[in-house]
């Protein structure tokens, strides 16, 4: 079932329609610069979040309470000598 949406503001002919589901979907991300630490790992299986957006990211701990899915980890090459050591990681926490 849906119903029709339109923005009180505006006069009754120019008013976009919009449809709304009967069901809201909705996703938790999490954004955090976890600095190599472990720590945060487990606090994020503790969170209610469905994605996690994570800056300064190491390996997967392999101790952890639930198995978790991550990306590929997004090395960036700040100085000519090499790779740094801390890369971005999408992590996906839940199955919503």
């Amino acid at each position: 079932m849906t119903e029709s949406v339109s923005t009180p503001d505006m006069p009754e002919q120019t008013r976009p329609k919009v449809t709304r589901s009967k069901y809201i979907v909705m996703t938790r991300i999490v954004c955090w610069n976890i600095a190599k630490k472990k720590k945060p790992w487990t606090e994020l299986l503790e969170m209610d979040a469905d994605v996690a957006l994570l800056q300064e990211a190491d390996r997967l701990p392999s101790d952890l309470a639930r198995p978790v899915e991550a990306g590929p980890q997004d090395y960036w090459e700040p100085w000519e000598e090499g790779l740094y050591d801390r890369g971005a990681m999408i992590v996906k926490l839940s199955e919503r």
